[in-house]
């Protein structure tokens, strides 16, 4: 067999690539409902049953405290823990942004959401700070700002 004869077993999957699998979010209630399943039964049983994978069903085992506390404060249908999440790295300078968009909203200053980027640059202490459109938007979101279209 020549060498452009033999087959190249790379070139034969090239097309079949796996899907990303998706990742998913449960809620604090559906947690708790597969974590009593599995006290009662197995961590497969249980698994298979709501369609999880084992390593999920383990791991609120693991953090069914934390679940049930969720729960009781009326966090049932939250998909994340109190507290989760990325925390901000200077919270003073948000309060100061936060401050200054007060200040000019109350003195009746129209402001844009370019002004406020602008003003962001001005008031951070880091160089490398960028004011992008999606750290904009979660300012926005985060002190339940609104702009007025005029």
């Amino acid at each position: 067999m020549s060498d452009d004869e033999k087959l190249n077993v790379f070139d034969v999957y090239d097309d079949e690539k796996p899907a990303k699998k998706q990742r998913l979010s449960y809620s604090n209630a559906f947690k708790s409902k597969v974590v009593e399943f599995s006290r009662r039964s197995t961590v497969s049983n249980a698994a298979k049953k709501f369609g999880v994978d084992r390593k999920c069903v383990r791991r609120w085992i693991h953090d069914v405290e934390k679940i049930q506390e969720e729960i009781e404060s009326g966090n049932s249908e939250k998909l994340r823990f109190s507290g989760a999440g990325r925390h901000l790295n200077d919270l003073g300078f948000d309060e100061k942004l936060k401050k200054w968009v007060d200040h000019q909203q109350k003195n009746k200053v129209t402001i844009s959401r370019k002004t406020i980027k602008i003003q962001a640059g001005f008031l951070s202490k880091q160089p490398s700070f960028k004011a992008s459109s999606g750290w904009l938007q979660k300012f926005i979101n985060r002190h339940n700002l609104s702009f007025q279209r005029g």
